[in-house]
């Protein structure tokens, strides 16, 4: 596939190198790199050793990408309105870390705490601000 590329003195230099430049395709310079890796190309960069004696080309590829999937990130994404006489639920909405707010009337939590509560048939999505 590509062919071994020997170190410089043995070590990897990245560490010390300066990116002096960076092009992005389709820019000229990047041709013969998209050519070899195709679309997987993000971009090429040139680096330059600390003493200036070496040029390093650099390329960036995409390896993978999946959806991200959030775990319960625990954001109030829904609202829920109680009646007067459901204090024990308000209590538990407050303890499991449910928010108050005072101008709306309504307890703001994640679906998924209001599903563990069950008040997923009484929540609604809240509104973006």
């Amino acid at each position: 596939m590509d062919e071994h590329i020997p170190l410089p003195h043995g070590r990897e230099p990245w560490p010390e190198t300066c990116v002096s430049k960076t092009l992005w395709p389709p820019q000229a310079g990047t041709l013969r790199w998209r050519r070899r890796h195709g679309p997987r190309l993000v971009c090429v960069r040139y680096r330059h050793s600390p003493d200036g004696e070496y040029r390093y080309t650099t390329v960036e590829l995409l390896v993978d990408h999946a959806r991200i999937r959030h775990k319960g990130s625990g954001r109030p994404t829904h609202e829920v309105q109680l009646g007067q006489g459901e204090q024990e639920l308000a209590r538990q909405l407050k303890a499991a870390g449910a928010c108050w707010d005072r101008n709306a009337q309504v307890w703001r939590a994640s679906l998924k705490l209001l599903r563990q509560l069950r008040l997923s048939e009484r929540a609604r999505r809240r509104q973006a601000e």
